[in-house]
């Protein structure tokens, strides 16, 4: 049994907030729009409450502080997986994390079919 899967499509936005002042309001949107998941290695909050899960930018904030609040540069991601980014630009996790580019075995390693999987699976691995 697989522990969880990855999608078939990538990723489109439900929401679309504005207006606030600081990254962390769009937090409810967030959780909602991501299931509650990390994008990136798909850790769920009540799977391991130890694992924070926060918001963060996909393009960095210090880099590019023209999109610190823009809705669509924001997603849920866990601590882990967050840090091992850093300021790195990386391929969309969300277009390039589908089912068919990713494997997960049943002990929940994941492997990336494609280069841009494997890269997004370099900082969580």
């Amino acid at each position: 049994m697989i522990p969880f899967e990855y999608p078939e499509h990538p990723f489109v936005r439900r929401h679309g907030p504005q207006g606030y002042r600081q990254p962390a309001s769009f937090r409810p949107w967030l959780r909602d729009e991501f299931s509650l998941r990390c994008v990136y290695c798909l850790r769920r909050e009540q799977w391991d409450r130890a694992t924070s899960l926060n918001v963060e930018h996909f393009l960095p904030s210090r880099r590019f502080p023209n999109q610190r609040l823009a809705y669509d540069n924001l997603w849920f991601a866990c601590s882990r997986c967050n840090s091992a980014i850093g300021d790195r630009l990386i391929d969309d996790p969300s277009q390039a994390l589908l089912s068919h580019e990713v494997i997960v075995e049943n002990d929940g390693q994941i492997i990336g079919r494609s280069v841009e999987a494997r890269a997004s699976f370099k900082l969580s691995g």
